[in-house]
């Protein structure tokens, strides 16, 4: 009876928390990372919405892939938006693998940080092992190009922690120089946790992006910021945040169904709003508008 009793208890108390992170309607903009990811199916499309959050000073950096089909918006490189690049998972297991990082560099000469590939184990069946081989081949091939490389992120739950922990065992904290890029999605779980376990293995040298990270729900969006953001950069020692995404068809997105792909009307979260409209909350513990809040 005990037993069934703390069930209960435990269930309540899971419900009440995930309602209350989707009531908050201020957003705590100290708890905010300037960093987003934008998928490249045409900025023309998403550049009017866009642009709104450029003029607020709320975002600072994007994270975009497909630079070889793709165009970069010239006002990106213009300084204003700093690009963090994705190197496409389908040059990974190519024998030129090093010769066509080295393409993507040269053609991209403002891009300094590259992801090397994107939740390989997820989207080619990628083992990490395989993966820090060829990781390994990548760093030691571009030492000359003045970049930094981000390892590629795993997929952003426990299972995915598991994946960082045979990435660092097959050697990732053998390279001092370069950023661990997580991913993080699980909205009150214990994955933090599991993720966090593994950070504590890697050395101080080592800084930590997570380079992905939101909740598929509009109504979610501002708890997530205020309520998981500071969570992320307090366990997860993380630098930056990439909120996911800008556009795309769910309820992921900032601003929703831009892209021809997607069917209905734009849709736009109310993250967006808040952002644009500079409606926060104050902040003791922050003495700048991008302050990080750490728990004492």
């Amino acid at each position: 009876m005990k037993k069934i009793s703390l069930i209960l208890i435990l269930m309540f108390c899971f419900i009440s928390c995930y309602k209350a992170l989707g009531e908050d309607d201020v957003l705590d903009i100290s708890a905010w990372s300037p960093y987003i990811n934008i998928h490249d199916f045409g900025f023309n499309l998403q550049a009017s919405h866009f642009s709104k959050l450029v003029d607020a000073g709320v975002v600072r950096g994007v994270r975009t892939g497909k630079l070889e089909v793709g165009s970069v918006s010239s006002w990106m490189f213009g300084g204003q938006i700093e690009v963090l690049g994705i190197f496409d998972n389908e040059h990974l297991r190519d024998a030129n693998v090093c010769e066509i990082f080295e393409r993507y560099v040269h053609s991209h000469p403002h891009i300094q940080y590259w992801e090397i590939g994107n939740e390989v184990e997820y989207f080619i069946g990628m083992s990490p092992e395989e993966y820090m081989i060829i990781f390994d081949k990548i760093y030691k091939s571009s030492r000359s190009f003045n970049v930094t490389l981000l390892s590629q992120a795993p997929f952003g739950n426990i299972d995915g922690s598991k994946i960082f922990k045979r990435m660092i065992d097959a050697g990732l904290d053998k390279y001092p120089d370069i950023i661990a890029a997580l991913h993080f999605y699980a909205f009150d779980s214990k994955a933090i946790h599991y993720f966090a376990g593994q950070v504590h293995r890697l050395p101080l040298s080592i800084r930590v992006w997570v380079t992905e990270a939101g909740v598929n729900q509009f109504s979610k969006h501002i708890s997530f910021v205020n309520q998981i953001y500071p969570d992320i950069i307090n366990s997860l020692r993380a630098e930056r945040i990439y909120w996911y995404v800008f556009s795309e068809c769910g309820e992921h997105s900032l601003v929703s169904n831009l892209a021809p792909a997607c069917t209905g009307s734009v849709v736009i979260s109310p993250l967006y709003y808040k952002l644009i409209e500079g409606k926060i909350r104050d902040s003791s513990n922050s003495s700048s508008i991008f302050g990080r809040r750490r728990r004492q």
